[in-house]
C-alpha cells in the first residue's frame, strides 16, 4: 500500500484523480481505507497522509479478448 501527501488545497477527488487517473469508483474505495478523511472536510489539510490500496481490477480489465482467427 502507497502512502501518499496532500497539497496545500487539495480536495480528496484531485489527489486521488492525480494518483489513479481516475475517480470513478476510487474515492469511495479510498474512503473506506481512510475513514477519517471524510471527517476532515471538503480541503484537506496540507501534508495529509492518505493510504492509497492497490485498486481491484475494473470489468473491462477483467474481460478477456479471445481471437478465433489471426485477424
Amino acid at each position: 500500500m502507497t502512502t501518499i501527501q496532500s497539497r496545500n488545497g487539495d480536495m480528496l477527488d484531485a489527489v486521488v484523480h492525480r494518483f489513479y487517473g481516475r475517480t470513478d469508483g476510487t474515492i469511495e474505495f479510498v474512503l473506506e481505507e481512510n475513514p477519517s478523511l471524510a471527517q476532515s472536510g471538503p480541503v484537506l489539510t496540507t501534508g495529509q497522509k492518505i493510504h492509497a490500496p492497490p485498486l481491484p481490477p475494473t470489468a473491462a480489465e477483467e474481460q478477456q479478448t479471445i481471437k478465433l482467427w489471426g485477424v
